[in-house]
């Protein structure tokens, strides 16, 4: 194993004994090779055996433990099964793509799934080694296919009821895939929470599921975050839960002041207690809590934020919406109760944003002054003579249009003997008719816009209790989270 070999894989646990896979990497030539796979006593920290494939590597890909044999894929897609006790290659088979995941295997040891990069879940048939063809040179075959509907996995799947529960990517943003292979592999995507897209990144860390009584639900992390300059994040790396059965997903922590990109999974003690990381280098330890939604209706999205039972919430960064000005959260949708931020949180709640339409000035019309055109607020389309856009009619209040003023110069008399009338009366004439031309064009050029306001899309979040959980097997939820201890460290990049 060279020095600069990397560690990328998965480790996997089997009674006494650790599997770990490493990989050379050359970044410039895009080359993955020199894979190493370990099989250590962790009880004497001896190494049983290491099987080494020099042309390929194991990264973000681990080892899969059956009855007599392991199998690992490497990332450029091939599928290795080797002897548990020697590390002797049993047989291999190639997905045709590249791979970031790990095979899981059926109940019954029959097959294997694995999802490859992208996207694809390809289904692997297992014969025993008394049971094979005698003429097979592998113990492993491809058998099939199945389109998921992702454009992209590099997660690992988690089984729970015979379904496997795996996250990924999708056109604009990320999804859950929820698969039965006892249903021809029908397959459900989970790609909103509260109402709006699953964030772009994809979900890579493996799901947590929990139950709790009779429903089922699946804990998982986004590799989202953002940032204007790539040190200061504003958003990403909270954790969101899923209801098995449900049409979409929540946020439950969303790791304010602690926001980053997250690929990591999420693990649970024995008490409930759920415990992952994110890329600031925060390990977060999270229990029972409230959450505070944000409805800003047709204004930018303001992210949720949870806090412990009686805690108080960070007033969020003012959103923002074409035409309008901010004026404050409120408790309730018609916004005549204000939000005092410094006030306990003692439930799940939902905070409505106050929007107030913005005056609208006419725009400009008229001659060829050099200070007309559009009004300050206006949408006027002559090119006019106004006084720096300030038009005729001021502001215009919310919801009314501006109205226009025509001004109507008359001729006294309209007899063709007047165009011989004397040389003064004709300046005057004159004069009047130059007057008139520019009030006619200054009326007849007059628009303004008018702004309609549209239902907000976005419905009040609901509220949901929270109860003590059932722990079933190793994982064990809550139904909603917030931060009793945050333990920071450095995470190596």
């Amino acid at each position: 194993m060279n020095k600069t070999a990397q560690s990328n894989s998965q480790l996997t646990v089997d009674g006494n004994y650790l599997y770990v896979g490493t990989v050379d990497v050359d970044y410039g030539k895009g080359t993955y090779n020199n894979g190493h796979l370990t099989r250590i006593n962790m009880l004497t920290g001896a190494v049983s055996w290491q099987h080494v494939n020099a042309n390929e590597g194991y990264y973000w890909t681990g080892a899969t433990v059956g009855d007599d044999f392991v199998l690992v894929p490497t990332s450029a897609g091939t599928v290795e099964m080797l002897s548990k006790s020697s590390g002797d290659v049993l047989g291999s088979v190639s997905v045709g793509s590249i791979v970031n995941s790990t095979c899981v295997l059926s109940a019954d040891g029959s097959h294997a799934y694995l999802i490859s990069r992208d996207g694809k879940l390809h289904v692997l048939a297992i014969s025993d080694g008394d049971s094979r063809d005698a003429d097979a040179a592998s113990r492993i075959t491809e058998e099939r296919v199945v389109d998921l509907g992702l454009t992209g996995c590099a997660c690992v799947p988690t089984t729970y009821d015979g379904k496997l529960i795996v996250g990924g990517e999708v056109a604009g943003g990320s999804a859950l895939a929820i698969i039965d292979p006892a249903s021809d592999f029908e397959t459900t995507l989970v790609s909103s929470a509260d109402g709006t897209a699953l964030p772009t990144g994809g979900i890579k860390g493996a799901p947590l599921v929990s139950v709790q009584g009779e429903d089922a639900y699946v804990y998982f992390t986004v590799n989202y975050g953002e940032s204007p300059d790539f040190v200061n994040y504003t958003s990403g790396g909270g954790v969101y839960r899923y209801k098995l059965g449900d049409a979409g997903a929540s946020g439950v922590f969303s790791a304010t002041g602690h926001n980053n990109y997250c690929d990591s999974p999420i693990a649970c003690d024995a008490q409930g207690n759920l415990y992952y990381i994110n890329d600031s280098g925060t390990l977060f330890k999270l229990n029972a809590g409230v959450k505070v939604s944000f409805s800003a209706g047709e204004g930018s999205k303001v992210d949720f934020q949870t806090t412990a039972a009686n805690g108080s919430i960070a007033k969020p960064a003012d959103p923002t919406r074409e035409g309008y000005t901010f004026a404050g959260w409120y408790t309730d949708e018609a916004c005549t109760e204000a939000y005092d931020f410094s006030a306990a949180v003692t439930a799940d709640m939902t905070l409505y944003a106050k929007w107030v339409k913005n005056a609208v000035n006419p725009g400009g019309n008229g001659g060829s002054g050099s200070n007309g055109g559009s009004g300050n607020a206006g949408a006027g389309s002559g090119s006019g003579n106004g006084t720096n856009g300030q038009q005729t009619g001021g502001a215009v209040a919310p919801g009314q249009k501006p109205v226009s003023t025509t001004t109507k110069t008359e001729t006294k008399d309209g007899k063709d003997s007047k165009k011989d009338s004397d040389k003064s009366d004709k300046k005057d004439s004159e004069k009047s008719d130059k007057k008139s031309s520019k009030s006619g064009s200054k009326s007849d050029t007059g628009a303004a816009a008018a702004t309609t306001a549209k239902k907000s899309a976005e419905a009040p979040a609901q509220q949901s209790g929270f109860n003590p959980l059932a722990i079933v097997g190793v994982a064990a939820g809550v139904i909603g989270l917030a931060v009793i201890g945050v333990f920071v460290f450095t995470k190596r990049r």
